[in-house]
């Protein structure tokens, strides 16, 4: 995404490399980098089935406790834990789309 001309046009106007990526190359490179950490912190927050394999359910991780809740291993009085638990990862996974797209739109801008 970053343009030859973007640096020619940093040096002609006296700039370092270190000028550059933080004028510059940084600044545009940065919301596609934080896009690809959203879409994994998304995608790993989800990933219920790898997690019950891997830990055999022994850690408690949201996903599995919330597998475990709807699985009807519930203490009494706590009969909806695992619905809320459930609904707090889908806001979460939610803010983390939005911030993806929002990240995305000014990406666009410069890739055209």
């Amino acid at each position: 995404a970053l343009r030859p001309q973007w640096r020619e046009a940093s040096e002609s106007l006296g700039a370092g490399s270190w000028a550059y990526w933080r004028h510059v190359g940084a600044p545009i490179l940065a919301p596609s980098v934080l896009g690809a950490m959203l879409l994994l912190f998304g995608f790993g927050l989800s990933a219920y089935a790898t997690a019950e394999a891997l830990t055999s359910g022994s850690i408690a991780l949201t996903s599995i406790q919330i597998g475990s809740f709807l699985n009807g291993n519930v203490i009494a009085g706590q009969a909806n834990v695992g619905k809320a638990l459930g609904f707090g990862m889908v806001l979460v996974a939610s803010v983390s789309m939005v911030v993806y797209v929002l990240l995305q739109r000014r990406v666009s801008k410069w890739s055209q």
